[in-house]
C-alpha cells in the first residue's frame, strides 16, 4: 500500500513524491486492459448486469404465474386445450 502525505505549499513535489506517483502511475498502467474501465463504464455495466437479473427474475415470475394458473385447471380443460398435466412445465418454459 502506498500513502503520500502532501502539503499545501505551493513548490515542486519533492523527489521522493515524484518517484512514488511516477511509480503508482507505471503500476496502473501495467494492469490489464480488462480491470482499466473507466468509472463512467463500470456504472453502465452494473446497471446492465442489475437490468438483466431484474429481467429474469421477472421472467421467471411469470413463468412460475402461467404454471400455476395451468395447474389449477381440470384434466378435462387442459384435455379441451390438448394439454396433458405432465406436459405443462415443458410447454410453458419453451
Amino acid at each position: 500500500m502506498l500513502l503520500l502525505h502532501i502539503s499545501r505549499s505551493s513548490g515542486p513535489p519533492p523527489a521522493a513524491m515524484r518517484q512514488a506517483i511516477y511509480a503508482l502511475h507505471q503500476t496502473q498502467a501495467a494492469l490489464p486492459k480488462r480491470w482499466a474501465v473507466r468509472p463512467q463504464a463500470r456504472v453502465r455495466y452494473s446497471m446492465a448486469a442489475a437490468r438483466s437479473v431484474l429481467n429474469r427474475v421477472r421472467a421467471y415470475l411469470r413463468y412460475r404465474d402461467t404454471v400455476t394458473q395451468l395447474s389449477r385447471l381440470t384434466d378435462r380443460e387442459l384435455a379441451d386445450l390438448g394439454i396433458s398435466r405432465y406436459e405443462i412445465r415443458g410447454l410453458v418454459r419453451h
